[in-house]
């Protein structure tokens, strides 16, 4: 018999500079990653009726890319017609996919609620700011602010029981991470710099003011004279109030902490799952990670766009609510810094109803890693949403009926308003 030939793969030769993988075959669906001009792809199949291409990229991701921007090589009509698996109706977009609890905060300073995934039992839990859940479900931590600039840092069951503070007297202390353990705390929390407004006047015949133009305001300039009617030209400005936060780790049973190093604009730490010894945090110039052990700091991401991380339950990932320009959006990394993925974006659909960019902020990964609930205002209020962890298959978590009794408000500042436990 006549050996049958051995089928050649169909390639793709990336033709314009760059080229966005996504998750689906339109630009409406988010970006997995991007290829550069002259990346050979594997083209697996084509999606006929809108001209795009299921590929699969160097790296082995599998996404989909607008087929006239690949020159092709092999036999194109030979591929199988691919069609992208549906998206869940939102209605039941709860159906399905992973299970647990959700933690949810309404306001900062206001409701803590729970609620099942499915939309039952939501209930009441307590108020406070930047809740928690511990890697073992039975706990939450959440801190509460006794004045203006004073709080306390507080832990109770999931039932509602024990609530119990930790330690208080600490200033404007804001988000909470358990350790793997459940036996520590980090937080952050105020110290040092700058509480009020400054004002400095400077005389110009001394040479060039030490203005630090991108925080001054309200810049001035005025003449006084000697009693000899000498003349002095002064610039005088106003500086914003400029606060230093760092890291404490406390101790869960005694209340006895440690200070650690993380640079003076320390926000939201999050502890690493794989390796116990880190904390990764915001330090106004990118991330940070800080060994707990040694007392070191190291830059982990040189983006000053990466606000509030969160690990995935493995430890394999990092989602930061990023500063897109003028609005928030979520960005997933690998747990050393590198492989950003950008995974929402303001559908094309909703551009041109409201030329307004959404939001999508506050990511929080399900109990088993599939997938990252997170909090937008796509629909003009605040929702909690759902996607899968390659930001594909984006829909909301709950029915407009459960959604109607969460009224969500969130305002950036790092602000830490969705958990996701068993």
């Amino acid at each position: 018999p006549t050996p049958t030939p051995t089928p050649v793969p169909v390639t793709g030769t990336v033709n314009s500079v760059g080229l966005n993988v996504r998750s689906g075959p339109g630009v409406d669906n988010p970006v997995l990653l991007e290829v550069r001009q002259g990346d050979e792809l594997t083209v697996l199949g084509a999606n006929k009726t809108s001209g795009w291409l299921n590929v699969r990229t160097p790296d082995g991701t599998v996404g989909w890319v607008n087929g006239k921007y690949l020159t092709l090589h092999g036999n194109p009509v030979s591929l199988p017609d691919v069609s992208p698996q549906p998206a869940s109706a939102p209605a039941s977009a709860a159906s399905g996919g992973s299970g647990g609890t959700l933690l949810i905060q309404l306001r900062p300073g206001g409701d803590i609620v729970l609620i099942n995934r499915d939309g039952s039992n939501l209930r009441r839990l307590t108020t406070g700011i930047d809740p928690v859940l511990s890697p073992d479900g039975r706990h939450v931590a959440f801190t509460r602010w006794d004045s203006p600039t004073e709080g306390t840092l507080w832990v109770i069951r999931t039932d509602g029981t024990g609530e119990r503070a930790i330690l208080g007297g600490t200033k404007q202390i804001k988000s909470p991470a358990w350790s793997p353990d459940s036996k520590r705390i980090a937080v952050n929390f105020q110290e040092g710099g700058r509480l009020e407004v400054k004002s400095q006047c400077w005389d110009l015949s001394k040479g060039d003011p030490p203005i630090n133009y991108w925080q001054a305001y309200d810049i001035t300039t005025k003449v006084t004279f000697s009693k000899y009617g000498i003349p002095t030209f002064w610039i005088c400005w106003k500086l914003p109030p400029d606060p230093h936060w760092k890291l404490r780790v406390i101790d869960v049973e005694s209340g006895d902490y440690e200070d650690l190093p993380a640079g003076q604009y320390a926000f939201a730490p999050a502890w690493d799952p794989a390796n116990p010894w880190r904390v990764v945090s915001t330090a106004g110039m990118g991330l940070v990670w800080t060994d707990v052990n040694r007392g070191v700091a190291q830059p982990l991401t040189d983006d000053p766009a990466d606000r509030a991380p969160v690990f995935s339950p493995d430890g394999r990932y990092i989602a930061v609510t990023y500063r897109q320009h003028d609005h928030w959006e979520i960005h997933r990394l690998n747990a050393d810094g590198t492989g950003r993925v950008r995974l929402t974006r303001t559908p094309l659909y909703a551009v041109v109803d409201n030329p307004r960019q959404a939001n999508n902020a506050s990511p929080a990964f399900s109990p088993d890693g599939r997938e990252i609930a997170f909090l937008t205002d796509r629909t003009g209020r605040w929702e909690v949403w759902v996607m899968n962890v390659d930001g594909s298959n984006q829909r909301p978590m709950f029915a407009d009926a459960v959604n109607d009794q969460l009224p969500i408000e969130y305002n950036g500042n790092d602000a830490r308003a969705l958990g996701w436990g068993e």
